[in-house]
């Protein structure tokens, strides 16, 4: 893989997000979150059966089962590079994001919430794959 020396840090501001709002594919930079180290014990690792939003697919999760805390304050910032995933492979994160919708829709505890908020989660869903489709 090709390195680049060219890259800058993002500041990104985030809402308060609630487990709809990341099923509806309300995304947040990896740099921006913490968690307990108990919850990862609890809930497993990152899913390796994802190659682009395991870490989106983890977060949904631990939103499942309990509170997110919203802080306002800078705690990180996200180093952008052109050969980073989330910029070369774009387009590749589309197809892996419906299709985590479509396997979450089948089981508990994601059934009840996708179908309560359908068309809040497709809406977002579609609005996510115009962003990376865009970029």
């Amino acid at each position: 893989m090709t390195r680049t020396r060219d890259f800058r840090l993002d500041r990104h501001t985030y809402p308060h997000c609630e487990l709809r709002d990341l099923l509806a594919f309300k995304v947040w930079r990896q740099p921006v979150v913490f968690m307990r180290r108990l919850v990862l014990e609890m809930l497993g690792y990152l899913r390796e059966s994802f190659d682009l939003i395991l870490d989106h697919e983890l977060w949904i999760r631990i939103a499942a089962k309990y509170p997110i805390l919203h802080v306002s304050e800078f705690w990180a910032v996200e180093r952008t590079h052109d050969v980073a995933k989330t910029i070369a492979r774009s387009a590749d994160f589309v197809e892996e994001a419906f299709g985590l919708i479509e396997r979450l829709e089948q089981g508990e505890p994601f059934t009840s919430s996708i179908r309560a908020n359908r068309n809040q989660i497709i809406a977002g869903l579609h609005v996510f794959a115009a962003r990376r489709l865009i970029d």
